[in-house]
């Protein structure tokens, strides 16, 4: 409900095989214009594969960059 409200900047991620988050859940993220989806292709709610442990790491070091550079 508050969604619409929301003015930061925020980054999802969601495994595209997910026991318990709906894919749907992205898609609804993906239209809002402060949400930064990235879709985790090999892994599930419980478990990341390798690769995506990787792009995992990748992308938060993006964010604390991003971050460390505003102060």
């Amino acid at each position: 409900k508050c969604l619409p409200e929301l003015k930061t900047p925020t980054f999802s991620f969601q495994s595209r095989h997910d026991e318990l988050v709906s894919m749907r859940s992205c898609q609804y993220l993906a239209a809002h214009p402060y949400i930064t989806n990235t879709i985790l292709e090999s892994s599930g709610h419980f478990a990341y594969s390798k690769i995506d442990t990787a792009l995992l790491r990748r992308k938060l070091k993006e964010i604390i960059k991003k971050l460390a550079s505003l102060s």
